[in-house]
Formats: C-alpha cells, sequence, structure tokens
C-alpha cells in the first residue's frame, strides 16, 4: 500500500481546511493597511497645502515692481523691490547724485625702473620673472620671441644684458632700451622689408614679455616702436615686506612683528613673512570695512570704503609701516589723499524737499513709501509702477485644490462598493469604513463654510469662485473672475478665508487652518488613522499565532499518521510470517 500518498492528501486537506481562511483574512488586513498608508500620504499632502495657505498673509500680498525705462532699447536707472505693505500706484523718482565710497589715496612706494643695469632677479617691478626651462646642467633658464627669433635670458642677467641679446638675436633689426620707466622696442627696419614687430609664442618659457608689459603690434599700420603699456617700477606684491619696501626705519618691532589700526580694526603683521599681498589680504577680511587695492602702473596703495557715503578712514600706526607704504598724510613720501565719498540725493513724487543716504540702497525709512526698496544705479528720472502680484497665491490656491482632490479620489476609490449584473458584489480595502469617510465629510464641510472677514461678499471659499463637482465631489474654480477680483481688490479678505486663527474653545477659524488642525488630529501617533492600523496589526499578529499553532497541530498529526502506517505495515508484515508458518505446517 502506498500510504505515504495518502498521508500527504490527508495532511494537505487539514492545512487547506485551517490555514485559506486565515490567509484569505491575512491578504485582507494587508490590504487595508496599505489603503490606509496611502490615504495617510494624501492626507498629509493636503495638509501641507493648508499650511501654505494658513502662514500670515505674504501669499496674498506680494507686489510687482515694473520701471518705466526698463524697455528693449533703454535700461532704468534704478530697480527697486516692494513687499505686501507697499501702497499700488506709480512713484517718480530722480535720482540726483549716486552715493560712492571715501577713498584714501596713498603716494608712490614703488620706484622708477631706470637703472638697466639691475639683474632680472632684483628688478623693482610688480611681477617676477620666471625661468621655467633647465640646461644640461640643471641651470633654470627662459626663451621667448621677437619676430620669430629665440632670445634666451638667465636670472643673473641684468636689463642690459637682455637688450644686447635682443639685438643680437634680431640680426640689429629690433633693439631696446629702458626711457621713463618703460622699455621701449625699436624696429629699424619697419616698412622697408621687416613687418610690424611680434612679440611671444606658444613655446615661450619665461614671462619676461608680460612682466615688462610688452605686446605685439596689431595696429593697420605698422609702428616703428613698441613700449611697455604702463609704468614697469613697481613693488613686487608677492615677495616678504622687507624685500619689497624700506621696513629699515620701522621702529617698536619685536622679531619684525607689529601691528597697525584701521577703522578700530588691529592688523598684525611680520616684515619676513608678509608680503603686501597677504597685508591686503588681512586687511580686506579685519572687518574694518575697506578694500585695500594696489595698482602697479601708478605704484599706489588706495583703501575704500566698502560703505558708500560721506563717511571718514581712520588709519593709525606707530610703528611706521604704513608711512613707508604711503598710507599716511605724511609729507615726506608725497602724502597720502582722501577722496570723501559723496551721498545720494534725490526727490520722490516731484517733491520739493531733497532727500538724502549714505547708501545707493534706499529703504523705506529714507524713501516713506512702506515696503519699497530701491536701488541707485545711475543719475537721472524713472517711473516705477506697483501692481499686485498674485502669482503666488494662485499656485498656493490651485496646490491646495489638487491636494483635496487627491484626498477625495483617493477616499472615493478605496472605500466604494459596485454592484455587479450577475448580483454579485465587489468591494474595495476601506468598503464600509464609516470612520475614513467621516474623515472627508468633516473635511468638506470645512471648504463650504462662512469665515468673518469683515466683508459679507468675500466671507466663502464658494463666493471667490471655488466649488465642487457634484458628480465626483472634487474641488475647482468654477467662476475664475470671482477668483482674480478677490485676489486683486480684496486679499486681505481672501487671506483671512484661508487663515483666520482657529478659535479654541468653539474650534472655528479660516479653511486653511481648521482642515491643517484635523488633519493633525487624524494622523498624529495617538490618532484615528493609526488606532485602526493599531488594530490590524493586532489582528495580523493574533492571525499569525493562530496559523503558527495550527501548524504545529498538523505536524503532529502528520508525524501520527506516518506512524499508524508503519505500525501497519508491521503488524501486516508478521501475519504474513505466522501465514506462511502455518501453512508449511498444515502442508
Amino acid at each position: 500500500m502506498n500510504w505515504t500518498s495518502t498521508v500527504s492528501q490527508l495532511i494537505a486537506a487539514e492545512r487547506s481546511s485551517y490555514e485559506d481562511p486565515i490567509t484569505a483574512q491575512q491578504t485582507k488586513l494587508s490590504n487595508q493597511l496599505s489603503a490606509l498608508d496611502t490615504l495617510k500620504s494624501a492626507l498629509t499632502g493636503l495638509q501641507s497645502s493648508a499650511k501654505t495657505l494658513g502662514e500670515g498673509t505674504s501669499n496674498y500680498y506680494q507686489r510687482q515692481v515694473t520701471m518705466q525705462k526698463d524697455t528693449s532699447s533703454t535700461t532704468s536707472n534704478m530697480s527697486a523691490v516692494a513687499d505686501g505693505t507697499t501702497p499700488l500706484g506709480t512713484y517718480d523718482f530722480n535720482i540726483i547724485t549716486k552715493a560712492t565710497a571715501t577713498t584714501l589715496q596713498g603716494a608712490q612706494i614703488g620706484e622708477t625702473l631706470s637703472n638697466a643695469g639691475q639683474t632680472l632677479a632684483n628688478l623693482n617691478i610688480a611681477s617676477t620673472i620666471t625661468f621655467n626651462a633647465l640646461d644640461s646642467n640643471q641651470n633654470a633658464y627662459g626663451q621667448f620671441t621677437i619676430d620669430g627669433a629665440q632670445v634666451k635670458i638667465e636670472s643673473t642677467d641684468t636689463l642690459q644684458n637682455v637688450f644686447d641679446k635682443i639685438s643680437t638675436a634680431t640680426n640689429g633689426e629690433v633693439t631696446a632700451a629702458l626711457s621713463n620707466n618703460k622699455v621701449v622696442l625699436t624696429g629699424h627696419n619697419i616698412g622697408n622689408g621687416q613687418p610690424q614687430i611680434t612679440l611671444g609664442s606658444a613655446a615661450d618659457t619665461t614671462n619676461f614679455l608680460l612682466a615688462m608689459h610688452l605686446y605685439s603690434d596689431t595696429s593697420t599700420t605698422p609702428a616703428t616702436t613698441v613700449s611697455s603699456d604702463q609704468g614697469l617700477g613697481a613693488v613686487n606684491v608677492a615677495t616678504a615686506l622687507t624685500n619689497a619696501v624700506n621696513v629699515g626705519s620701522l621702529t617698536g618691532l619685536t622679531n619684525s612683528a607689529g601691528s597697525f589700526n584701521i577703522n578700530g580694526k588691529t592688523i598684525n603683521y611680520n616684515t619676513t613673512t608678509d608680503s603686501v599681498r597677504s597685508l591686503m589680504n588681512e586687511i580686506n577680511s579685519s572687518g574694518a570695512g575697506v578694500l585695500v587695492n594696489y595698482d602697479p602702473g601708478t605704484g599706489k596703495l588706495s583703501i575704500q570704503n566698502q560703505q558708500t557715503g560721506t563717511i571718514g578712514i581712520a588709519v593709525s600706526d606707530s610703528t611706521g609701516l604704513l608711512k613707508q607704504l604711503g598710507l599716511t598724510s605724511d609729507s615726506s613720501n608725497g602724502g597720502a589723499t582722501t577722496a570723501y565719498g559723496v551721498n545720494a540725493k534725490f526727490t520722490v513724487n516731484g517733491g520739493e524737499t531733497v532727500l538724502t543716504a549714505n547708501s545707493n540702497t534706499l529703504t523705506e525709512d529714507i524713501t516713506g513709501i512702506p515696503g519699497l526698496k530701491v536701488t541707485i544705479k545711475n543719475t537721472g528720472e524713472d517711473t516705477m509702477t506697483v501692481a499686485a502680484d498674485t502669482s503666488a497665491a494662485r499656485t498656493n490656491i490651485n496646490g491646495f485644490i489638487t491636494a483635496y482632490n487627491a484626498f477625495n479620489d483617493k477616499v472615493a476609490s478605496l472605500t466604494k462598493t459596485t454592484s455587479n449584473p450577475d448580483g454579485t458584489v465587489t468591494t474595495s480595502p476601506l468598503s464600509g469604513n464609516s470612520e475614513v469617510e467621516s474623515w472627508l465629510t468633516d473635511i468638506r464641510k470645512m471648504v463650504y463654510q462662512s469665515v468673518g472677514t469683515g466683508t459679507s461678499t468675500v466671507s466663502a471659499l464658494y463666493q471667490v469662485g471655488l466649488d465642487f463637482n457634484s458628480n465626483t465631489g472634487d474641488l475647482s474654480i468654477t467662476n475664475q473672475s470671482a477668483l482674480d477680483d478677490a485676489l486683486a481688490n480684496n486679499p486681505d479678505a481672501l487671506a483671512k478665508i484661508f487663515n483666520t486663527a482657529v478659535d479654541p474653545t468653539t474650534g472655528q477659524g479660516g479653511v486653511a487652518n481648521m482642515m491643517y488642525n484635523k488633519i493633525q488630529d487624524v494622523v498624529n501617533t495617538s490618532g484615528s488613522l493609526q488606532t485602526q492600523e493599531n488594530t490590524i496589526n493586532t489582528e495580523t499578529q493574533s492571525l499569525q499565532n493562530q496559523m503558527t499553532k495550527m501548524e504545529t497541530k498538523i505536524t503532529n498529526d502528520q508525524t501520527n499518521l506516518t506512524t499508524s502506517f508503519q505500525n501497519m505495515e508491521t503488524a501486516m508484515s508478521q501475519s504474513s510470517n505466522d501465514l506462511k508458518i502455518i501453512q508449511s505446517v498444515v502442508g
């Protein structure tokens, strides 16, 4: 007898009778849990949209500013932004003067380049000359190109050595000399077979031409000379102060270290480790409210206030470094000069009073126009128009409608029950869940309600063009002109429909705020949605426990059946043996 097959069939039948109903119930509960999660997502999306509409009034009072002169062919001499407090209308501005910053112009500290006998390594120029090639003995050198001829130079060459090498390399067609703080190249056969002077090539291995501010002649008529485009004598801003300027007369230093003050901020320095450039960076980041610049063309440092207007620059130094840098009024080195900035002056709407500001940014405390900020670009007149900007409010209202409809549609699809032609009924995961349907009912009532806005004509959403579809229950804008009118002419009332604070006693308030609170009650950790999920999870665990107990029973039943059949086989085998013995005796 094939009793193993019989046991398998008996156990399968037993398992099916127990487990199939439980599995079906577990699937149903899992679908309900998934549906609740879907609803929770739709609810929190609606809550987020409600929060945006319920926060303050800025969404309903935004302003757009346009300048009359900002056209395809002209640009206004000012720009402006406004907030919700700015009255709508036009404003005429006449900018008489633009604010400028005070500048302390230092004296020249770069020496005039007049000695062609100085070596390239020791030239008092703004840029350090580089030598980017190595010969067979690993000695550094550089090459530059003049009219296709290569000139090889080394750091030990004097400027005159370089001039001689230029003449030799070009066979005398180009010569060089130092004149009035500039290098001058002369072409001796320009117009007689020699083209205009061309300088440099991509294969050059030194920046000599750039350091000398020498550039190719690109004029249509070849020039006989090419000279540096600015004076060369300057301070090397990258080298240590001890090498860049004469610091021998400094006093009161300890290990070459000292300090000075600008606008009350202390700047520390060390003459052996700081350069002019690092010192400039220290000043600019010190919080002194100034920016320092060095002009290699003039050899002068300048300090400019970051704040415009007639504000001074205060400098003090007991060690003497600022004097060496030409930033004090000491006449022994020419002395620094102060050019005070000017204040902005303007009139508004043709007023007789000329208003003054030390900044080119005019705020409401200066113009007297609430919420308006004007930025001056130049002098002149222009008219600005301040109009309502409803784009943000429209975006947020449309977002609210979309989020509401998403929740409404989810509730409808997850709770619907359909009667089929054959008499059967098709249900959804949350069919018959009256609590879920009550969430939608309560929220829909809030959309219908009236709010005290101060005007009876704009106190409910249906009055400003928002209403429900009678078939689907979806919310939509059914009267666009009513909404446009409310946004343009009654933004305060429209805002109150959404954002009136909820009265803790009555529970009444703005649509958005009431809806936010209702959804919070549903989705918080102790809310009704979480309570439903907890109940489902408890039921699911209970079913799982039943399944475990039943599986244990089935396992025991299978063991018992197997043992019984094995015992039966043993008995049958013994009976067969006994029969054979009897038959053998009986014969």
